[in-house]
């Protein structure tokens, strides 16, 4: 539906209501009710907040796709914050400590807790919504009850309808812009929210009912949806367009837009060949290394901004680059070559969104879907499958039936890919994993990652473990902090189960060494992947530990802690802890882990990470009472510094040149 079409029905309604006011307006009493009908006159009297709302929005933003306003302030935690307020002063003016008082604090609990998520652009707790719409519910039917003492049917629909659709309007409306795809569901929701919540808002308290109004209102205010360009991409945009030529902004930039995201980059493309940008960038850096594709770089304000001439590509010999490249006129040719529909959209401040593939639709739909024949995409890029899980698990996106069948069909093809690039995509993809996809993707990451084949569906035939090793890799992924090293270090610590199993005469599993044979794996798996050393080197510290016994007790904690460092034993202990709860369905107590990170950060605050360095004596000081150079030299000093920290001896000069007095006289030291 075009723009002018979807102001339409907004300003029909908002008509119509207005008619009906002015016409029934004159029958109402001093109090702005209708005879015997209290229902009645509230739900006419809200009407005109809601229409004057509608109409103000109109006259300032003018009839587009969308009747809410853009913004970058978060108007929408304000007004739950406002919401909040309201409630604590309902609780304090009425004196009866009764149920419905209890039900007001904890519905400005819930308002604030909604405030923070809007602030934080997190998802609000499903837990949240219910609860605000059980005490909004209630709170609503106690209000009504004091308007009349009849027990008739509507007295209990209306505001039992007023609590759920205040609920619906925070669910529905406010995370995301009003799309094309779904503006008449939300168009209802929000005048029927704004109708009956303000309809219960009857009576003389007016704080309650301003602050109720201004939560109702800022759901017309909105900070994801709105593309905004950086005065750098705009002019880009001027400078191409006053030499007569078109431009877009295109793919990821526009997609994390829609969703509220700030992107990490802008990429534009348009008609103009690479030749003639830089001739019209020729004031500017430029960086023309992929000039030959079709894309030179402009540097403005030291950041490289990437200009795409529209292309045509043909023949994909080695499953994933072209083997040619063609220039064309029109940005929709340019968009047919593009991966996903999310990522196959092309905006501009004037023209709006261009879409022909449906992206924004799948977006807000939660759909990741192919542009065209799914199997030609990946077969044309091999690399467009792993990009495909990573956009699915950081978007959270169902993946269209026809596209996994391709995905899961064309995982052979993967094998062509070079290493760095598959790391660099797996890596992404485990940080953005949650539970269970590990398990929806299983197929492409057993391809990546051959090793994890023997885990699926391996049992464990232990009553310490609830699931099989895939699974239990599934639940240990998701529950480690999205660091690199630790999800790498989750997905690989029982990898070699399978080949240390065994069993005792009872039956039960065994996994002796497993670790070990683990961490020897990963550190071939990285290898292979050519990972960076450090966090090779990692990964198989923390796999190879992942069994060790760590204790709150100070001498053993500042053993370790010299000798691994604070943040390898903080990425242990979430590691174990991940692998503790993990194993079952009810998560394990954490209390230990806890002991450890107080325990270890109060000796990290009293004496750091003590070496061999720190110590009060040197190797001169020991040469100097008799040491020669060389290997019993080394051993003193590793034995002095075992002693220090197992608190046998304190870190100062005397005591220590008396141990190694007593060491030199011992030869098996």
């Amino acid at each position: 539906m075009k723009p002018k079409k979807t102001a339409i029905p907004v300003l029909g309604i908002g008509i119509v209501c207005l008619l009906l006011q002015m016409r029934l307006f004159a029958q109402m009493d001093e109090y702005g009710r209708l005879p015997g009908s209290p229902v009645t006159s509230c739900v006419i009297a809200c009407g005109i907040l809601a229409v004057a709302a509608i109409l103000a929005v109109y006259a300032v933003k003018g009839a587009d796709r969308d009747y809410r306003i853009p913004v970058k302030l978060p108007v929408q935690a304000i007004g739950c914050l406002a919401a909040a307020l309201s409630h604590i002063y309902w609780a304090l003016t009425d004196y009866d400590r009764n149920v419905f008082w209890i039900l007001k604090l904890v519905t400005a609990v819930c308002f604030v807790l909604l405030a923070v998520c809007r602030l934080q652009r997190k998802k609000i707790p499903l837990a949240a919504y219910a609860v605000l719409g059980i005490t909004l519910f209630a709170l609503c039917f106690s209000r009504y009850s004091q308007w009349s003492r009849q027990t008739q049917l509507l007295e209990y629909l209306f505001p039992a309808l007023s609590g759920l659709l205040c609920v619906l309007y925070s669910l529905e409306l406010c995370p995301v812009e009003l799309r094309e795809a779904n503006y008449k569901r939300a168009l209802i929701l929000n005048l029927a929210a704004l109708f009956a919540t303000v309809a219960c808002m009857y009576g003389p308290m007016w704080p309650y009912q301003l602050g109720m109004a201004l939560w109702l209102a800022s759901g017309l205010f909105v900070t994801p949806g709105a593309v905004r360009l950086p005065q750098p991409v705009q002019s880009c945009m001027e400078q191409l367009e006053q030499a007569g030529f078109t431009v877009y902004a295109v793919g990821g930039c526009v997609r994390d837009s829609l969703l509220g995201l700030t992107p990490s980059d802008y990429d534009l493309c348009t008609n103009a060949t690479p030749e003639e940008m830089c001739r019209i960038f020729a004031g500017y850096e430029l960086v023309r290394a992929g000039e030959k594709h079709g894309t030179v770089g402009v540097v403005m304000d030291g950041k490289v901004y990437e200009i795409t001439t529209y292309r045509t590509e043909t023949g994909y010999a080695d499953n994933r680059h072209p083997d040619s490249v063609v220039f064309v006129d029109r940005v929709e040719e340019d968009l047919a070559r593009r991966d996903f529909t999310i990522n196959a959209m092309a905006y501009h401040p004037k023209t709006g969104c261009i879409d022909p593939y449906g992206g924004e639709k799948d977006l807000f739909a939660g759909v990741l879907r192919a542009v065209g024949e799914p199997e030609t995409r990946f077969q044309e890029d091999s690399l467009r499958i792993l990009r495909g899980v990573r956009f699915a698990c950081r978007f959270r996106l169902e993946v269209a039936p026809e596209t996994r069948k391709a995905m899961n069909k064309l995982t052979p093809l993967m094998e062509n890919l070079a290493s760095e690039r598959v790391m660099s995509e797996l890596t992404q993809i485990l940080c953005a994993m949650e539970q269970g996809d590990l398990l929806r993707f299983r197929e492409v990451m057993v391809q990546a990652v051959p090793e994890l084949a023997p885990c699926v569906g391996f049992q464990q035939h232990n009553p310490h473990h609830a699931f099989d090793v895939f699974a239990h890799t599934d639940r240990v992924l998701c529950r480690v902090p999205q660091d690199p090293a630790l999800r790498w270090a989750a997905l690989l610590h029982d990898v070699a189960k399978p080949h240390t199993f065994t069993r005792d005469a009872d039956g039960k599993g065994h996994f002796y060494g497993h670790a070990k044979e683990s961490a020897a794996i990963a550190n071939d798996i990285l290898t292979r992947l050519k990972a960076s050393n450090a966090l090779r080197e990692q990964v198989v510290f923390l796999i190879e530990h992942h069994m060790d016994t760590l204790t709150p007790e100070k001498a053993a904690l500042r053993k370790k802690l010299s000798r691994y460092g604070g943040d390898n034993i903080r990425k242990l202990v979430a590691l174990q802890q991940a692998d503790r709860d993990g194993k079952r369905k009810i998560s394990s107590n954490s209390t230990q882990s806890e002991k450890l990170l107080l325990m270890l950060e109060k000796l990290e605050k009293e004496e750091g990470r003590l070496q061999l360095r720190d110590l009060a004596v040197n190797g001169h000081d020991l040469m100097e009472i008799g040491f020669e150079p060389g290997p019993a030299l080394g051993k003193c000093q590793k034995k002095l510094l075992e002693m220090v920290l197992s608190g046998e001896i304190a870190n100062e000069k005397s005591a220590l040149l008396a141990a190694a007095k007593q060491m030199l006289g011992n030869p098996e030291m």
